[in-house]
């Protein structure tokens, strides 16, 4: 389905952004927010997510070891979208996008280890027909990710609302500042949630095998530590449909500070410190290709110590978190992020 002929109201980005906050708030919560009943919220919601328009998706949860590359990919002259449908297929390859600029793809990895990674871009890379160049940028520091981006129809009663019962112990878990230890057990439960973010707890348990109480313990203490789920739209159904990325340069003692403060944009989604030629890594959603440029000005006025090295755009989205999408960036499909298995495997 073309974004042509689906359209969205204020209603279903209410729920939108309802489940952007808690990605398995219950439907009597969400349609309370919204303001709406259970029955019209639960009817909205299924139609978005039928038709590809909007849809929660799960990946693996961070561990010490887990390793997040981005790969910049040239292709040989017409092999862009070949290549890109290849790596789609990846389990690794979290999310896959088609560029304007000077590179044809940029594909987000994922891997169990620095080993993994090595072996993905050194080998398995080189076993897809069509690639004639790759570069690799290593994240070093997460400042901001996607799961935190909101569409801003919600006010900040509502938000906390919804953001009470999503991780009730995220305060004290986090309080340490020191990374939580993730067990096989939890780490087994977010692959079973993979193909169905929102299953219910019940069938969960029967799933994994265990009593419903331990299946909702594990859940708790996974919704309590970091961000493993979160809730999208179809960027072409926003008013911001210009997928855009910085790649920027910053002397390395005004990094932290400076990715702070980039975290704050309202058009920014992502912001990463990198290993590579550049150093800091920035994603943002504008409405227009115009805009992309208008956002660079503000970036260069606000932090002068900046230089911006590079900016593209999106012109085919092929995969976002392990979602295959249409040219309209709406969900076709679904190839979850799963480290369990080797790279190798896939070559």
């Amino acid at each position: 389905m073309s974004h042509d002929t689906f359209t969205v109201d204020e209603l279903d980005l209410r729920i939108v952004h309802a489940l952007q906050i808690n990605p398995r708030a219950p439907w009597s919560l969400v349609a309370s927010v919204v303001e709406a009943d259970r029955a019209t919220v639960l009817r909205r919601w299924r139609r978005m997510e039928e038709t590809g328009a909007a849809w929660v998706s799960c990946y693996p949860v961070e561990t010490s070891e887990l390793t997040l590359a981005f790969v910049e990919i040239s292709c040989l002259h017409g092999q862009s979208l070949q290549v890109a449908a290849r790596l789609a297929a990846d389990p690794h390859a979290a999310s896959v996008n088609v560029y304007a600029g000077s590179r044809d793809l940029l594909a987000e990895v994922v891997t169990r280890n620095q080993r993994d990674q090595s072996r993905y871009v050194l080998e398995r890379l080189a076993a897809v027909p069509g690639i004639r160049e790759v570069r690799t940028h290593q994240s070093a520091a997460y400042y901001r990710d996607a799961s935190h981006w909101r569409l801003g129809l919600l006010d900040s009663t509502a938000e906390r609302r919804l953001a009470a019962p999503a991780s009730p112990s995220a305060r004290t878990s986090r309080a340490a500042d020191s990374p939580a230890i993730v067990t096989d057990a939890q780490r087994e439960l977010a692959y079973e949630l993979a193909a169905d973010p929102r299953m219910p707890v019940a069938d969960l348990a029967a799933r994994l095998g265990v009593s419903r109480a331990t299946a909702h313990r594990r859940l708790t203490e996974l919704l309590a530590r970091s961000p493993f789920m979160r809730c999208e739209l179809a960027r072409s159904l926003t008013p911001w449909p210009v997928s855009a990325v910085f790649f920027l340069r910053c002397p390395a003692d005004k990094i932290d500070v400076t990715a702070q403060a980039l975290s704050k944009l309202r058009e920014v989604r992502a912001v990463m410190a990198t290993v590579g030629p550049f150093n800091l890594y920035l994603s943002a959603w504008v409405r227009s290709v115009s805009d992309v440029y208008l956002l660079e000005s503000q970036l260069v006025a606000r932090l002068p110590h900046v230089q911006v090295a590079d900016r593209a755009f999106v012109i085919r989205p092929v995969k976002l978190m392990g979602q295959l999408l249409n040219e309209d960036g709406l969900r076709i499909g679904t190839v979850p992020v799963d480290l369990r298995g080797s790279p190798l495997e896939l070559v």
